[in-house]
């Protein structure tokens, strides 16, 4: 998984990834000096679980399967792997497009991984 994730990392416009379980446990990161593994494992799980919990009232059990958050300083990506997700940190240059289907690419990668590891 690890080896994985040194590889996205050399995708131009990516600062930092790593895996987390649902509930917010680190599984793997590959996030560089500059990005706290602690922060951005507490803000994914806690964003995760704010979607969450929005739908409970309507009766949904929310999971979400991809979501992206753009900010000035760069984007916030999320990609679902059945039992974790995929939290990818980018630049602002960042393109919606094409950089986003080789991301999607080493998240199918990584939800093999871990679906053959469990």
């Amino acid at each position: 998984m690890k080896e994985l994730l040194v590889k996205l990392n050399e995708l131009n416009g990516i600062q930092g990834c790593m895996v987390i379980t649902h509930d917010g446990i680190m599984v793997a990161s590959e996030l560089g000096g500059q990005l706290d593994e602690e922060t951005v494992a507490a803000l994914s799980s806690s964003l995760v679980i704010t979607l969450q919990r929005a739908f409970e009232p309507v009766g949904q059990k929310a999971q979400p399967q991809e979501m992206i958050l753009t900010a000035e300083l760069g984007k916030l990506a999320f990609f679902d792997l059945g039992r974790a997700y995929l939290v990818v940190v980018t630049k602002p240059q960042l393109r919606l497009g094409t950089d986003l289907v080789e991301i999607r690419s080493y998240a199918r990668k990584l939800q093999s991984k871990i679906a053959i590891n469990t």
